[in-house]
């Protein structure tokens, strides 16, 4: 079973992970989502995201220090997503999310994501 967090606003995917107010974690295996979960944010979005065991997120934009604070952490980030979360995610497990790989094209579940540069979900 892998996890999957998305920063949400207004029932829709944040346009910042920063700034949003909280964050849902999809509990997906293989290509079904089994379970979602709501999060407040904290200071220490990174390790917050660990102690879930969280293995990729879902976003809009964020800041470069975030960024570099994923990878530290081993969460794989893809960026430019935006729209509606759980359609997102379910784009995502079926190979066919546009989106930005941030840190590693291939490390969520073994294979490749097919990501483009910023699409509406």
């Amino acid at each position: 079973m892998s996890k999957i967090a998305v920063p949400i606003n207004k029932d829709s995917i944040s346009l910042t992970l920063e700034n949003a107010p909280l964050y849902q974690v999809f509990n997906v295996d293989g290509k079904t989502i089994i379970s979602i979960t709501d999060h407040e944010l904290e200071a220490n979005l990174s390790r917050q995201l660990r102690s879930h065991q969280v293995d990729a997120v879902l976003c809009g934009m964020l800041q470069n220090q975030t960024r570099r604070d994923m990878a530290v952490a081993g969460v794989a980030v893809f960026a430019g997503v935006y729209g509606n979360a759980r359609r997102a995610v379910q784009h995502f497990i079926e190979n066919e999310l546009n989106c930005e790989p941030d840190t590693g094209r291939a490390f969520f579940a073994g294979h490749y994501s097919p990501c483009a540069h910023e699409t509406e979900i």
